[in-house]
C-alpha cells in the first residue's frame, strides 16, 4: 500500500539543501531555459540521493508493522515519516522550486512532469512541522489500533475472515446481528481520534488556501470537482431505479434465508450484499472447488501464462493469518525497482480468490513500470488506474475459461457457475456504485463539518443510497468502522473512476485481444499480458492517466462502457 496520494507519502519529495543552493535558485525567474534545466537536474539529483533510501526504509517498515502489529514497529514507521516531513519543510527550497515552476523554462517533458509532481507534493509541507508530526502520529496510532483489532463476539475474539464467513453462510438471524454488531465495535474506539484527525487535516488545508482537506485531496490528485460531481450525478441517475428494483429481490431472498418477514429485516441482514463481493452470493459449490488447492500457486500460474511472472512478488509477500497482522489487503512497493510485496489473509474461498487476483495484479502493475523512468515517475499515473487493474483481474475469477483451465472446474459446472456469476456481477456493479456514492458524500460532508451529528448523517445517507433503515440502537459511530476513511482518506472516488476505466479497458480487450490462437480465452493469453504491460503498466507517470487510456484504446475515457455494463 504505497501511500502515494496522502500527506505522509512514500513518493520522493524535495529535500533540504544548503542555503547557498537555495540562494542560487532564487535567480530562476531571470535565468535561461538551459540554466533552469541545469538547476532542476541538480535539485533532482540531490533529492533522489536523500529520498530514495528513506522511502525504501519507510516502505519496509510499513510492511513489517502491518505483519507484526507491535507498537515498536509502528513507532519506527512514525519516526521515519517524521524524518521525511522534516526534510520537506524547508521554505527556502520550496521557494526555489516555486520560482523554477513559475518561470516556465523547463521544457523537457519528463523533467516538467517530475517538477509538477514534486511541487504538488512538496507544497503541503510548507507549514508548522509540529502540526505535520501531530497528524502523522495520530494516523499511525489509529492505523495500528485498526490493524490489530479483533472483534469480540461473546467471549470469542473474531478475525475479519471469521466474521465474513458468518455473513456469507449463517441462516441464524441472531448470529448475523451479533456478528454485524461485533464488526462495528471498532468504530466507537476510533471515532473520536478520527474526528480530531479530520480537524487537524482541515487546519492544514486551510493554511494552504483550501476550504478543507477533501478539496485539497481532489486538487492534489488532479481531479476536477465539477467533472467528478457530474460523473457521480450521472451514476446516481443510472443506478437509482435499477438498485431499487434489485433491492426488492434482495429483500425477498434475504427474508427467505433467515425465515423472517421483510418488515423485520435489519441492516445486518444485508451485510453479505455490502461486502462488495459478488461471489459471496454464489452457490457454496464454488468455494468447495478451492478445497485443498494452493490459492497463491493458482494465481501465480495464471499470471505466468499471461507472460507476467510474479514469482518474486509471491516469494517476498505474506499471505497467512497471524495474530496482530493487519486484516486488510495491502500492496507495498518498497523500492520502485521490482520489490513489491502483498499482504493478504488468504482462505480457501471464492471471495478470497477475487481479492488475491486484485492484489497480485496491482503488485504486477508496480513491478512492470518502466525501470528506466526517473524515480519520481515510477508510480501509476493515478490511483484510479491501480484500482482499475484490480477490478479487471478480480472479475477473471468468474470467467468460464479461468474456472475450467485454472481452477479445474468441469466445463459444465463452469458454465453453470458463470451464467449465475454474470448476473451477480451486474448486481455487484450496481451495489458498489450505490455504496461508493454513500461513502463519497459522507466523507465530503465529514470534512466540510466534522462537528455535525455524524451518526445521524450516516444513517440518512444509508437510506438515501442503499434504501436501508437505521437500527433501534443507531446512535453509535458505525461509520468509523469503514476502513477506507483511515487507510485511504478522501480517495474512495478513485474506486468509482477505477470501475469506469476498467469497463473501458475490458471492452477494448474483449473486442481486440480475447481471441488468441483461434480460441476465446483470458488464460495463457500473452496478447492480454503484452497489452497491459506495454500500454498500461510501463508508462508509469510519464503520461497522464487520460493519455494512457487514449493511447491504449484509441479513444478518450468516457462512462458509456460502464453504463453499458450496468444494463447487460
Amino acid at each position: 500500500m504505497e501511500k502515494i496520494w496522502s500527506f505522509f507519502v512514500s513518493v520522493p519529495r524535495l529535500v533540504r539543501r544548503t542555503a547557498l543552493i537555495g540562494g542560487v535558485f532564487t535567480l530562476a525567474l531571470g535565468c535561461t531555459e538551459e540554466a533552469n534545466t541545469v538547476m532542476f537536474k541538480k535539485l533532482l539529483s540531490e533529492y533522489e540521493a536523500a529520498m530514495i533510501p528513506l522511502d525504501n526504509k519507510i516502505q519496509l517498515a510499513v510492511f513489517q508493522s502491518y505483519i507484526s502489529g507491535t507498537d515498536a514497529d509502528f513507532q519506527i514507521s512514525a519516526s521515519l515519516y517524521n524524518q521525511k516531513a522534516k526534510l520537506l519543510s524547508s521554505k527556502t527550497d520550496f521557494s526555489t522550486l516555486e520560482q523554477i515552476r513559475k518561470s516556465g523554462k523547463v521544457s523537457d517533458e519528463l523533467l516538467r512532469r517530475q517538477l509538477e509532481i514534486i511541487y504538488g507534493q512538496y507544497r503541503v509541507m510548507q507549514l508548522d512541522t509540529s502540526l505535520l508530526f501531530q497528524i502523522n502520529d495520530v494516523e499511525q496510532h489509529l492505523v495500528r489500533k485498526f490493524s490489530i483489532y479483533r472483534a469480540e463476539m461473546g467471549k470469542a475474539k473474531m478475525t475479519r475472515n471469521q466474521l465474513d464467513s458468518i455473513f456469507r453462510f449463517t441462516n441464524n438471524a441472531k448470529q448475523m446481528e451479533a456478528a454485524w454488531m461485533a464488526s462495528k465495535q471498532v468504530g466507537d474506539l476510533v471515532s473520536s481520534d478520527l474526528i480530531d484527525l479530520v480537524k487537524s487535516k482541515n487546519k492544514l488545508a486551510k493554511k494552504l488556501g483550501f476550504k478543507d482537506y477533501f478539496e485539497l485531496s481532489l486538487t492534489e490528485n488532479g481531479s476536477s470537482k465539477s467533472e467528478l460531481e457530474r460523473i457521480l450525478a450521472n451514476m446516481d441517475n443510472e443506478t437509482r431505479s435499477t438498485y431499487s428494483e434489485l433491492k426488492k429481490g434482495f429483500d425477498q431472498n434475504i427474508a427467505k434465508r433467515f425465515g423472517i418477514p421483510v418488515s423485520k429485516l435489519g441492516i445486518w441482514h444485508y451485510q453479505s450484499l455490502f461486502t462488495q463481493t459478488s461471489l459471496d452470493l454464489l452457490p457454496v459449490q464454488l468455494d468447495s472447488s478451492y478445497t485443498g488447492k494452493n490459492m497463491v500457486s493458482l494465481v501465480a500460474d495464471f499470471f505466468k501464462g499471461l507472460d507476467l511472472p510474479v514469482d518474486r512478488i509471491v516469494k517476498s509477500s505474506d499471505f497467512s493469518e497471524k495474530s496482530g497482522k493487519n486484516q486488510f489487503s495491502a500492496v507495498i512497493n518498497t523500492d520502485r525497482k521490482g520489490d513489491v510485496r502483498v499482504l493478504e489473509n488468504v482462505t480457501s474461498s471464492s471471495a478470497s480468490m477475487q481479492q488475491l487476483l486484485s492484489s497480485i495484479s496491482q503488485a504486477c502493475y508496480y513491478k512492470n513500470i518502466d525501470s528506466t523512468l526517473p524515480y519520481t515517475l515510477r508510480i501509476p499515473a493515478h490511483p484510479s488506474m491501480l484500482n482499475a487493474v484490480g477490478s479487471i483481474f478480480s472479475h477473471f475469477a468468474v470467467d468460464p475459461d479461468w474456472l475450467t483451465e485454472v481452477l479445474g472446474v468441469s466445463p459444465a459446472k463452469g458454465k453453470l457457475i458463470t451464467d449465475e456469476a454474470k448476473h451477480k456481477l451486474l448486481e455487484e456493479k450496481v451495489i458498489f456504485a450505490r455504496w461508493s456514492l454513500l461513502l463519497y458524500h459522507f466523507e465530503k460532508s465529514l470534512y466540510a463539518d466534522p462537528d455535525q451529528d455524524l451518526n445521524k448523517l450516516w444513517w440518512e445517507l444509508c437510506h438515501e443510497y442503499l434504501l436501508v433503515n437505521r437500527p433501534d440502537k443507531w446512535n453509535k459511530a458505525y461509520w468509523a468502522a469503514v476502513p477506507q476513511f483511515l487507510f485511504e482518506p478522501c480517495q474512495f472516488y478513485n474506486y468509482i473512476l477505477g470501475d469506469i476505466i476498467a469497463s473501458h479497458l475490458f471492452e477494448y480487450m474483449n473486442k481486440n485481444l480475447v481471441v488468441f490462437n483461434d480460441k476465446r480465452t483470458f488464460v495463457d493469453n500473452k496478447r492480454i499480458g503484452m497489452f497491459l504491460k506495454t500500454k498500461i503498466f510501463e508508462p508509469g507517470a510519464r503520461l497522464s492517466w487520460e493519455e494512457i487510456i487514449q493511447n491504449a484504446t484509441g479513444e478518450p475515457i468516457n462512462t458509456k462502457y460502464f453504463i453499458k455494463s450496468l444494463k447487460k
